[in-house]
């Protein structure tokens, strides 16, 4: 019992690091955006949290399957209930500046279109920021020198049915997905550090942040005026 009250403690400390460093990757890449997008926030706190590093924010939206929102977040918030698998997102095209989900895309079984949809409502030259534990996280390559499960891959007893590498990851939202890479950081070492790691630890970190943008060339095209008769 003592164990895993310890390893829950060590979980939310790496969490609590992991939503500092988003609100420190949006104060420094996106003080400028105004509408913010969060993914699946629990419930919503991190979400003010995000939307008071930006300098002139509208009121945030929240899609998530249930609403868990506290009652002050509610007060503050707008909320969508979407099912991030099976429907498209309801939102038009470009209609944020900002996304932000962090860690539960790794319940997703049908991520990629899921992505997409965020590309979609994302207008050119706005940032996503994605978070995700790291499958080849120092914790869970031990433990799969033992034998044992990685913490990021569930069976039967958990929600987590997707899991990622930083390298991995990074090229599929950079060369699938066509996003701009702004910077990848690595937060926390389990179990020794919630810290977020220099450049050449991120590929063991525990949890990866990537900052990204859609390029600004992804303007809808504009059909050119018919020519005048003369």
């Amino acid at each position: 019992m003592r164990a895993k009250v310890t390893r829950e403690r060590r979980h939310d400390r790496i969490e609590d690091s992991v939503i500092d460093e988003i609100a420190r990757v949006l104060q420094a890449r996106a003080p400028g955006k105004s509408r913010l997008l969060q993914i699946q926030p629990w419930d919503g706190r991190q979400t003010l949290l995000f939307t008071e590093q930006l300098a002139a924010p509208r009121c945030p939206v929240i899609y998530d399957d249930e609403d868990n929102r506290d009652r002050a977040v509610r007060r503050k918030t707008d909320f969508r209930q979407v099912d991030v698998e099976a429907a498209a997102f309801p939102a038009a095209d470009g209609e944020f500046d900002l996304v932000v989900w962090n860690r539960d895309l790794v319940t997703v079984k049908n991520l990629g279109p899921a992505l997409r949809e965020v590309r979609r409502v994302l207008r050119p030259e706005g940032v996503f920021v994605v978070a995700a534990p790291n499958l080849a996280a120092l914790h869970n390559r031990l433990l799969l020198l033992a034998g044992r499960q990685p913490t990021t891959l569930h069976i039967g007893n958990g929600p987590h049915v997707r899991a990622f590498t930083v390298r991995a990851m990074t090229e599929f939202l950079t060369r699938d997905l066509d996003f701009e890479l702004l910077r990848v950081t690595g937060v926390g070492l389990a179990p020794v550090s919630a810290a977020v790691l220099p450049g050449p630890l991120r590929g063991i970190s525990h949890t990866a942040i990537w900052a990204l943008l859609k390029p600004a060339g992804d303007e809808p095209a504009v059909e050119p005026a018919p020519a005048k008769q003369t």
